[in-house]
């Protein structure tokens, strides 16, 4: 069940009676992953997961996310235990 209540950067949205967030893009490769998922050039990824990303990137400024982030960065980020700020240290 997905977790109801609002991280630092991600916003609450709601599909019907099941809440969700939106997921923005931890670095750049990401993104242009995202990007190509929404145009549909990848393949076994659904477009709508690309569209999601797309949305939730929707006026930010790609330019200063790290160009690439180690997974284990990710997932530390996901859980809480390190900040934005010591993730975008981590990228590249």
């Amino acid at each position: 069940m997905a977790e109801t209540s609002p991280q630092q950067n991600n916003k609450a949205v709601a599909f019907g009676a099941k809440v969700e967030r939106e997921m923005p893009s931890t670095s750049q490769a990401q993104n242009r992953w995202a990007h190509a998922v929404a145009e549909g050039t990848v393949k076994g990824t659904p477009k709508s997961v690309g569209e999601d990303f797309v949305k939730a990137d929707a006026g930010r400024k790609i330019g200063k996310l790290p160009k690439h982030v180690k997974r284990k960065a990710k997932r530390l980020a996901r859980s809480g235990m390190i900040s934005d700020k010591q993730l975008a240290k981590m990228g590249d």
